[in-house]
């Protein structure tokens, strides 16, 4: 098991975003916007609450319609999502 799967690094990752959230500088160095899907059967919706919860001024959206791969299931829908988010 490795990367974004192991739940050890997993913990880090979480603990390195509240450390950063409860410091001085809360903020992430760039704006972000998380991009989850509603029926992705690998990432469930409570993740990506969590992790928005976790990071001040991120932008969570939402694909009604689409998967894990909404990039490659449904990309019109994908761009039409982060297109305004990348030219603001």
């Amino acid at each position: 098991m490795g990367g974004a799967r192991d739940p050890a690094r997993m913990q880090e990752f979480v603990d390195a975003l509240r450390r950063r959230r409860d410091g001085a500088n809360p903020g992430f160095p760039l704006p972000l916007q998380l991009v989850y899907a509603r029926q992705d059967p690998m990432v469930p919706p409570q993740v990506g609450h969590a992790l928005a919860a976790l990071i001040p001024d991120t932008e969570e959206v939402w694909l009604e319609r689409s998967s894990h791969f909404a990039h490659v299931d449904t990309p019109e829908l994908f761009v039409d999502t982060v297109r305004p988010f990348l030219t603001a």
